[in-house]
């Protein structure tokens, strides 16, 4: 069985996966051209535009050789291959790319599902030059506030375990209020600044720097999925 999930980095953390393809940085935007902003991977001038991107198709050509890689594996029988191809918004490189690859797994026989988990979502403002979220009234005072009392309530759940106390309903406190979602908001926030901040796309300690700032998002949220 092979999973494949489509999504948008502006959206949230990418979702867990053997296979994670990032195709927001080095592949073209259809977000930027007016005409087809407002259309998604579904619509057949998304599809002409992805798939004649110069690279794009020997990146799927890739991914179905790694998808094949994982299950040849010595451990691989009767365990999911997951997939997740991610882009900015989620609703044009990511769609058709995951959609391609699905439909080339399934032309060869194999079990795919398909899910597309952003492509339903509002298009998001960008900058035209960074093509990074541009900020909102909410979103330009909200990571500081987030992030302070996301931190102030970690501390709390802390002092619960060192104290012995009833840690599962702090944490079940912090699901509920959706201090993680909003923590790793924050951090995905940074990392976008981070990006856009780059004057070199190559420098390799700012790409790090977003990158760490990235997966502590995520590794956020799949702890406290396992809380």
């Amino acid at each position: 069985m092979i999973e494949i999930t489509s999504f948008g980095e502006l959206h949230g953390p990418a979702p867990t996966a053997d296979i994670v393809a990032r195709v927001k940085r080095h592949f073209r935007d259809p977000h930027m051209t007016d005409d087809l902003r407002d259309l998604t991977g579904a619509d057949a001038e998304i599809v002409e535009t992805v798939l004649g991107t110069a690279g794009i198709p020997d990146l799927i050509t890739s991914l179905v050789d790694a998808v094949h890689a994982y299950g040849s594996g010595p451990s691989a029988a009767d365990k999911t291959i997951t997939v997740a191809v991610g882009c900015s918004g989620g609703r044009h490189r990511a769609h058709v790319v995951a959609s391609e690859l699905a439909r080339r797994l399934i032309g060869e026989g194999l079990d795919v599902t398909l899910h597309h988990r952003d492509a339903h979502r509002d298009v998001v403002d960008r900058d035209a030059e960074t093509g990074e979220a541009l900020p909102t009234a909410a979103t330009a005072e909200d990571p500081q506030a987030l992030a302070a009392e996301a931190a102030a309530l970690f501390a709390r759940l802390g002092d619960f375990i060192r104290a012995d106390g009833d840690q599962y309903a702090a944490v079940r406190a912090l699901k509920e209020a959706a201090v993680p979602a909003a923590f790793a908001a924050v951090l995905t926030a940074a990392s976008g600044q981070v990006d856009g901040q780059m004057t070199d796309p190559y420098d390799a300690d700012d790409r790090l720097a977003s990158e760490n700032l990235y997966s502590a998002a995520g590794q956020i949220v799949e702890a406290f999925r396992w809380l």
